[in-house]
C-alpha cells in the first residue's frame, strides 16, 4: 500500500448527485503552495455529510492511536479462552495501514 495523503482533510458540500437528490461531498486533501487543495475522495449517499466529516477525522485519529499506542504494554490481549488478539488501538491503526 502506498502512503496516504497527510492531513488536515475537509469535507467541502458538492451539491447532489446527478439524480439531484443524493447529497454529494467531496474530501480534499490539505492546500499546497499555491492554497488549491486536490480531491482525494467523493461520498455520495444519504449520510454523505456525517460520512464526510468522519473521513477527514481520519489523519488525526490515526496520529492519535499512534500517540496512545506508545503507552500500551503489550499489543496483544488475551481474554480467558480465546485466541489472542490485537488490542483496539492496535487494530485500528493496522487496518489505517492496510495491514488488515
Amino acid at each position: 500500500m502506498s502512503a496516504f495523503t497527510p492531513g488536515p482533510w475537509i469535507a467541502e458540500d458538492a451539491g447532489f448527485s446527478g439524480d439531484e437528490s443524493t447529497p454529494l461531498f467531496a474530501i480534499l486533501g490539505p492546500e499546497d503552495r499555491e492554497g488549491k487543495r486536490e480531491q482525494i475522495a467523493t461520498v455520495n449517499c444519504e449520510e454523505a455529510e456525517a460520512n464526510a466529516h468522519l473521513i477527514t477525522a481520519v489523519p488525526g485519529l490515526l496520529a492519535a492511536c499512534k500517540v496512545l499506542h506508545a503507552f500500551i504494554p503489550s499489543p496483544v490481549v488475551h481474554a480467558a479462552g480465546s485466541e489472542p488478539l490485537l488490542c483496539g488501538t492496535c487494530a485500528a491503526i493496522a487496518k489505517a495501514e492496510g495491514a488488515l
